[in-house]
């Protein structure tokens, strides 16, 4: 009899191999369905033959009542004749409901393979998806354009006022003397790295 499908861990989604497994499976019992089926013709034939001979035995029974003997071996040629019957009925039922457990389990298994392959195609399906999707593009803070300026220098700067390349290249140096300027403190960085220089510089490109 199969196996149940099985999951490992917190794998959710079947792999291919499970799948492959669970396909040899379903035919294995496709291929015995034919063999089981033309078995169970053979024992229905020859319950058929067994019956057919039952009523041949009763019918010469009631031909020959004069003879005791005769009757009596005629009688136990029945019931051997019926006890083999019964015996294959028993046995036919027991292999059918064998058949339509198999079947059971087969359809079962079947039905999981069908949602954990459809779960699997919408997992592969939604990957190649975000693969295709190209990435968002990110603001760059032209500040940062300046050599000597990172993030936090740049956000200084706008915190000033100073908040694009254009009003760094026109900013005044002159103005940055005063200890009131909000860029007092980093006059002489601005100056030794020419951060107006080069504002200018790729503003005019």
């Amino acid at each position: 009899m199969a196996e149940p499908l099985s999951s490992t861990g917190d794998d959710r989604m079947m792999s291919f191999h499970e799948a492959e497994s669970l396909r040899a499976q379903i035919r294995k019992w496709q291929e015995r369905l034919p063999r089981v089926a033309a078995a169970m013709r053979q024992r229905s034939d020859a319950l058929a033959a067994a019956q057919k001979e039952i009523r041949m035995l009763r019918a010469a029974q009631r031909g020959e009542p004069s003879n005791e003997e005769g009757a009596r071996a005629l009688e136990r040629e029945l019931r051997s004749v019926k006890e083999a019957a019964r015996s294959e009925i028993r046995s036919l039922r027991t292999r059918n409901q064998q058949l339509c457990d198999a079947l059971h389990i087969a359809n079962t298994q079947l039905e999981r393979a069908g949602d954990r392959i459809r779960e699997l195609s919408d997992c592969i399906s939604a990957r190649a998806v975000v693969q295709m999707t190209p990435p968002a593009p990110v603001d760059v803070d032209p500040l940062t354009g300046i050599k000597g300026i990172g993030d936090k220098l740049a956000a200084t700067l706008r915190d000033a006022g100073v908040d694009s390349l254009a009003a760094l290249a026109t900013l005044d140096l002159d103005a940055l003397e005063d200890e009131a300027h909000p860029l007092f403190g980093l006059r002489g960085r601005i100056r030794r790295d020419n951060w107006v220089g080069q504002a200018r510089a790729l503003t005019a490109q």
